[in-house]
């Protein structure tokens, strides 16, 4: 690995550099011909260049890596599991991680959502290429992938235009049953979105539920009492390079009791409207009817939660900032801490612990109500 030089460009440079990408995105997105003809590109540059016998050396520095997207085990063998780097490809190790091998190397794509291993037969691995994380750096990928000999060969097995692979489900009976969640594309609508199923092992698949050409699935489990039932996160989000709008009304959960032939969306108690953000979702093991979702809440802070830090006599930030030492000092270490709480401050923190820094030095009001501001 080597470190990168940043070159900072002048500002009529910036304005050029905007100008060709505002240009640039004009054309649309990459179609998925363009970028299997690079590969194919490459492949052929690496037989014919003279540097093809060479290998790479690490040169430094020593703490190299990435986002892990997602880690699956094997069911027969403990020591036996994989990891998914959002973008550095997949490993694999069969010594509880002592040792390590990069298995999905010489793929025509090195950014993973999701890597499962099929719960009847270890030796099948499938790989949603397309980092989940859908940041400025989250990388597109090719489809999904499966290998029949534990991570020794791949075949890339379709769904190219999805982009990105939020979660893939194996049935534990039929391994050529196979659930995809699809993201979609990172900065623009698409409509290969949405759910899909395989019954044959990736030979063909047919989309269960969609939603709109700006909502993905981004999640996706199966009730462990019932491989009929299943429950889907659709998210719907808008990033724009200048903008990221990270929820939607088309973002919920839907289950479907039928194996993906219809879904419903399920409603009662769970927030929606256009606030409503990434969801996660897992199913209790022990108790089946019960799930968790992690809900990203994008929604405005209550009027009347805005009303309490600001009103007459309360701590708010503009406050702190204002205050001198003496003044800071001379605050009630609970109402501090309600203030903590309230700004989201880690629970570990308490008023008390503020007090102290302030009088040893260590932070003053101003520096304090910095920190605050960049919370969010």
């Amino acid at each position: 690995m080597f470190k990168r030089t940043l070159l900072v460009p002048s500002s009529s440079s910036c304005f050029l550099l905007f100008l060709l990408q505002v240009a640039g995105g004009a054309q649309g997105p990459t179609s998925v011909s363009n970028r299997l003809a690079s590969w194919k590109r490459h492949q052929a540059m690496k037989v014919s260049s003279p540097f093809g016998v060479l290998s790479w050396r690490s040169a430094g520095p020593c703490f190299t890596g990435g986002r892990i997207s997602s880690v699956a085990a094997d069911p027969e063998d403990p020591y036996t599991f994989y990891v998914a780097a959002g973008a550095g490809g997949l490993w694999k190790t069969t010594n509880n991680g002592v040792t390590w091998k990069p298995v999905f190397d010489r793929q025509c794509t090195f950014t993973i959502g999701d890597v499962k291993v099929a719960p009847s037969d270890p030796d099948i691995v499938w790989v949603g290429s397309g980092e989940e994380l859908m940041a400025r750096s989250s990388f597109a990928g090719m489809g999904v992938f499966k290998s029949t000999d534990g991570g020794r060969s791949w075949k890339r097995m379709g769904l190219d235009a999805t982009q990105h692979i939020g979660r893939i489900v194996i049935d534990p009976e039929n391994p050529d049953i196979v659930y995809v969640a699809a993201i979609g594309r990172n900065y623009s609508y698409n409509k290969e979105r949405g759910v899909y199923k395989t019954t044959d092992g990736g030979k063909t698949w047919r989309k269960v539920l969609y939603v709109s050409e700006k909502a993905g699935a981004v999640d996706l489990v199966m009730d462990p009492a019932d491989r009929k039932t299943l429950y889907a996160a659709m998210w719907e989000r808008d990033r724009k390079a200048w903008n990221n709008v990270e929820s939607g009304p088309g973002s919920g959960i839907y289950k479907t009791t039928d194996a993906g032939r219809t879904w419903k969306r399920l409603t009662r108690g769970f927030p929606t409207g256009k606030y409503v953000g990434r969801i996660g979702l897992a199913v209790s093991p022990s108790n089946p009817e019960i799930l968790y979702a992690l809900l990203d809440n994008q929604a405005p802070m209550p009027k009347k939660e805005v009303r309490k830090l600001t009103e007459k006599g309360g701590l708010t930030i503009l406050r702190v900032q204002k205050m001198s030492k003496a003044e800071f000092l001379a605050l009630d270490s609970k109402a501090l801490t309600a203030f903590l709480r309230r700004m989201g401050v880690p629970r570990r923190y308490r008023g008390a612990d503020v007090l102290k820094l302030v009088k040893e030095g260590k932070l003053t009001p101003k520096s304090f109500a910095r920190y605050l501001l960049d919370l969010n």
